[in-house]
């Protein structure tokens, strides 16, 4: 599964493809997410995980010259870094997992985002949000990718500035 960017500037790609709900249907809530999260299995949410993890790895391999930024919050972007990191999937020249510090120093600078002053409190912050206001990264991605049916669902939060394709 190859990522794709999405040229735009105006509408959001979650109108584009479809997950808002229709006219005359209930606009999924974080109430309606955390029901339906409830009935996935440990393993539909592990491999939702494993997926997320994948994608954000394809993510960091994107060309600088693509002019991609971040648009989603520096706490997700933290979050994604810190999920990453204790996979231990990135690796450096020598063999050593990539630490949690340079994954997200490679994702802000790849993506355009200043890098968080105190980066392990906002990840931290991250993975202990309980959904009353904003569901984790991890969460979303699981509802989005099993619920919603959305294939790629971590291009919700890229896009692709300036330039020509």
């Amino acid at each position: 599964m190859d990522l794709k960017i999405e040229k735009t500037n105006r509408m959001p790609i979650a109108k584009m493809r479809g997950v808002l709900a229709p006219l005359g249907q209930p606009v999924p809530t974080p109430y309606y997410m955390a029901v339906e999260l409830d009935e996935l299995s440990q393993r539909e949410r592990d491999m939702s995980r494993e997926q997320m993890v994948c994608d954000f790895i394809k993510m960091l391999d994107i060309d600088d010259r693509d002019n991609v930024y971040w648009i989603g919050t520096s706490t997700d972007l933290a979050e994604l870094s810190y999920v990453t990191a204790k996979t231990h999937r990135l690796r450096d020249h020598q063999g050593y997992p990539l630490s949690f510090i340079n994954i997200l120093r490679r994702a802000c600078a790849r993506m355009h985002v200043c890098l968080p002053s105190n980066p392990y409190a906002m990840a931290m912050k991250a993975l202990a949000r309980k959904g009353v206001r904003l569901p984790t990264m991890t969460n979303r991605y699981c509802w989005l990718w099993y619920v919603a049916g959305v294939e790629q669902p971590l291009l919700m939060e890229i896009r692709k500035m300036g330039g020509d394709d």
